[in-house]
């Protein structure tokens, strides 16, 4: 269960609503500045940092959120679409296994399965991460009398960034702002990606995944993790020579990074550059959940070659 081969059935199941909510996802963050991650120039037992952020003015950006606006009930159906499929793929994977006879075709009859079927088999990454699983269920539960209200009873209103949805089978309402339909856009093209083995949910995207999920409390009904919005920091650090080595000082990195950004939860990608006087010796990368724990790091060329780029 749960190979290469159903992992790539998921990904054709849900090719285009992938591309659809990624690609929105992304405009939202050109137009929002969501897409520029700062960059935090050190040089090794040296005072001052530089920091440099790039910033966009996008021509047009009020008419794309103008469209996008509009496009919210399309936006929120899709992403339970995707949900909803996510949950069939697995009731599709349990009777290919022979532990259930049949996948229903309804959302009520595969929600009822879900939660009266005790020996139902889930995904390794449902396993690891089963919290995610827990609120991804819940999402599906609890959004469908707004995804009926959309596509039966036009039960939605938008104002300006706003969608007002109104179950009238349920007498239930929830409002959604442009950032709660963009994160859990977010939310949903994680967990199909990380279902099918594309990407793997570090530090970083475990924190994110939870503020994500903080934020949609009202959709999915369930406790809160108080996770504070997660920062990605890229920092280059310029280790001088001194004798046979290049001492990096990671304790003055991440006192670096506390100080530039106090309140938040920061997790860093270091780059490390080997000097010599104006010559670059070597350069080693760590993405955040590789970056050595040590405070002080002697580098030359023999040391993390897995992370060396030159």
């Amino acid at each position: 269960m749960y190979n290469v081969t159903a992992q790539k059935n998921l990904l054709d199941k849900l090719d285009y609503e992938v591309w659809l909510l990624d690609f929105l996802a992304k405009r939202q963050d050109m137009f929002e500045g969501g897409t520029d991650i700062s960059l935090i120039e050190i040089t090794s037992n040296k005072s001052g940092d530089k920091i440099n952020v790039g910033v966009a003015d996008y021509l047009g950006a009020g008419v794309a959120q103008s469209i996008m606006n509009a496009m919210a009930p399309l936006t929120f159906t899709a992403s339970y679409k995707m949900i909803d499929m996510i949950f069939e793929w697995i009731l599709e994977e349990n009777q290919r296994a022979g532990i259930i006879s049949k996948v229903p075709w309804s959302f009520c009859e595969k929600i009822k399965l879900l939660n009266n079927t005790s020996n139902l088999k889930f995904p390794p990454f449902f396993m690891g991460k089963q919290y995610i699983h827990k609120y991804s269920e819940a999402l599906f539960q609890q959004l469908l009398p707004y995804r009926n209200a959309i596509v039966h009873d036009k039960g939605f209103s938008v104002s300006g960034d706003t969608l007002v949805l109104s179950s009238p089978k349920t007498g239930d309402s929830l409002t959604l702002s442009r950032a709660h339909i963009g994160y859990l856009v977010r939310f949903v093209i994680a967990l199909v990606r990380s279902l099918a083995g594309v990407i793997e949910v570090d530090t970083y995207t475990d924190n994110l995944l939870r503020y994500y999920l903080d934020v949609l409390s009202e959709a999915h009904g369930l406790t809160t993790f108080d996770q504070r919005m997660p920062l990605l920091v890229n920092v280059e650090l310029t280790a001088p020579k001194q004798g046979d080595f290049f001492p990096a000082n990671l304790k003055q990195v991440r006192d670096t990074v506390k100080r530039i950004h106090p309140n938040q939860d920061v997790i860093f990608n270091l780059t490390v550059l080997a000097v010599d006087g104006e010559d670059l010796i070597a350069k080693w990368y760590f993405a955040s959940d590789n970056v050595p724990d040590s405070d002080l790091v002697n580098f030359n060329k023999e040391v993390h070659e897995t992370y060396r780029l030159k």
